[in-house]
């Protein structure tokens, strides 16, 4: 599979970069306050969406084998949280966190698991739309750290339910279906497990348990 996907991004990918390269020539001529700019930069944007689409495949048919360093989920979840804080305050969504005092470390790869929890928070931003709660509460249970993302939004459908985690199963028009496939993939080679629950317009929960480090 890694070997097709590397094929097909390569034949796809040579004649993206010549129509990229002759967008960016025209824009250069025309200018940007030239009406004729505009188509140009919806064509931009659909390459830099296929180029999106082309190196999620890629990650998905060949994944890299994760780091094992000490990590601190609530640090984790803080980067994630920069990311989409500008996004949560144009959509008017209420963010909270708590943590269980002394919070131990998981032995992991901080950017897949950055990965894994920012599609997450994506994903509920995405649902709730407009204003609603998102919520990330980090716990302990056994050997388990666990990381809880819950949110107010739109809810998924009981029957949707066993198929989210297939590759290419997807219910937005611009998506690919790989984000949550990655996701557990992910969370499986941390020695974890991800659980969903949702009710449809009540809201999500999933779940990362991930093996606390053993001192």
């Amino acid at each position: 599979l890694g070997v097709l996907a590397a094929g097909i991004a390569h034949e796809i990918r040579n004649p993206l970069t010549g129509m990229k390269m002759i967008v960016q020539l025209l824009q250069s001529e025309f200018g940007v306050k030239d009406p004729r700019s505009e188509p140009l930069h919806i064509i931009q944007s659909e390459i830099d969406r296929l180029e999106s689409i082309i190196g999620n495949l890629l990650d998905f048919a060949r994944p890299s084998k994760p780091k094992a360093i000490d990590v601190e989920p609530e640090k984790v979840v803080e980067d994630c949280y920069v990311l989409i804080k500008n996004q949560l305050k144009k959509q008017n969504i209420r963010f909270s966190k708590t943590v269980v005092p002394d919070c131990p470390k998981i032995v992991g790869d901080p950017d897949q698991l950055k990965q894994v929890f920012i599609n997450i928070l994506t994903n509920a931003v995405q649902a709730l739309q407009s204003e609603g709660e998102l919520r990330v509460n980090i716990d302990t249970r056994d050997d388990f750290v666990i990381i809880a993302f819950e949110d107010t939004g739109s809810g998924i459908p009981a029957s949707r339910l066993p198929d989210i985690f297939n590759p290419f199963m997807t219910t937005k028009e611009d998506g690919t279906g790989l984000g949550l496939s990655m996701a557990l993939r992910i969370v499986e080679e941390h020695g974890g497990r991800i659980e969903v629950q949702s009710v449809v317009d009540e809201g999500s929960t999933f779940t990362v348990y991930l093996p606390r480090k053993q001192e």
